[in-house]
This record gives structure tokens, C-alpha cells and sequence, in this order.
């Protein structure tokens, strides 16, 4: 029961998700113009971000701003793809959005792997160092093996 009071994000994304599924395909089919349609997929993805930072509160807003785009995004590509009566209204009208998103989330991605990668194959990698960020010891293990074996092949590829 713990679980379920800090995580109760999950339960409320998949029941409104179905609420507005079932909604969508029998209630307001064909009864709503599409404009109507996007305003409460619209609506539904500000109630789910809302109810994401009012369940899990992020330490920075850096963090919140990348959580709550991807986040967004995930929602948006969702209600496009599964939604009845949603076929293309939200790719004309939010694509370049959608690519801008895209694009953030994939450059912060990209930051957090070389940052990783210069934790790991740096000449003075600290295992501590590692598992006090929270990863498993044997996934931190794992790594430096890794990343000595790549070091191995690139100083023997390099002749230094």
C-alpha cells in the first residue's frame, strides 16, 4: 500500500487514459468537431503533467522541464496513435513541436551519456563513485570491465 501513496501517478495516467479512450469511442465518435477533439487531448495531457509534478515534485527545474517534455511528448504521440478519431490532426498542427521536443530530449540524452562515459573511462574511475549515484555493484563491475577492455583495444589500436 506504500507504494501504491508515493506512486499514485501510475493508476491515474491509465484510468484516465482509458476514461478518455472509451469516451472518445463511444460518446463523442462523431457528435464533436475535431478542434473540440484536441482541446481535451490537450487538456488531458495538462492534467497528466500536472498530476506527474504534483506526485514526484523534481529537485530542479531543469530536471522537471525534461521529465515534463518527455512526458508531454509520450502523451501527445500516444493520443495520436491510439485514440479514435484522432488520425492526423495533431501531426499537422504539432509536429514541429513534436521535433523540437524530439530534438531537447535527445541532447540532454546525449550530455548525460558522455558525462557517463568520461565517469567510466577516465583514468581514475572510483567505483564508489558509481554506486553512490545508485547503481548496482555488479552493473558497476560490469562497467569498468568494459571500460577496460575498450581502453586496452584503444591504446593497442593507437600504439600508446
Amino acid at each position: 500500500m506504500p507504494s501504491i501513496r508515493k506512486n499514485w501517478f501510475y493508476i491515474y495516467g491509465l484510468v484516465s487514459y482509458a476514461l478518455l479512450f472509451f469516451w472518445f469511442s463511444s460518446v463523442i465518435s462523431a457528435t464533436l468537431p475535431q478542434r473540440t477533439r484536441s482541446w481535451l487531448v490537450c487538456f488531458w495531457v495538462g492534467t497528466l503533467l500536472t498530476s506527474f509534478f504534483y506526485c514526484y515534485r523534481p529537485r530542479s527545474l531543469g530536471q522537471g522541464l525534461m521529465r515534463g517534455v518527455s512526458l508531454g511528448g509520450s502523451a501527445l504521440w500516444l493520443a495520436q496513435a491510439t485514440l479514435p478519431c484522432m488520425p492526423t490532426i495533431f501531426l499537422g498542427r504539432t509536429g514541429w513541436l513534436r521535433a523540437l521536443c524530439i530534438s531537447f530530449v535527445l541532447i540532454c540524452e546525449g550530455a548525460a551519456l558522455i558525462a557517463l562515459l568520461r565517469v567510466i573511462f577516465g583514468r581514475e574511475c572510483d567505483p564508489r563513485f558509481l554506486e553512490a549515484q545508485g547503481i548496482p555493484p555488479v552493473v558497476v563491475r560490469l562497467m569498468l570491465a568494459e571500460a577496460r577492455f575498450w581502453r586496452r583495444v584503444l591504446e593497442f589500436l593507437t600504439g600508446r
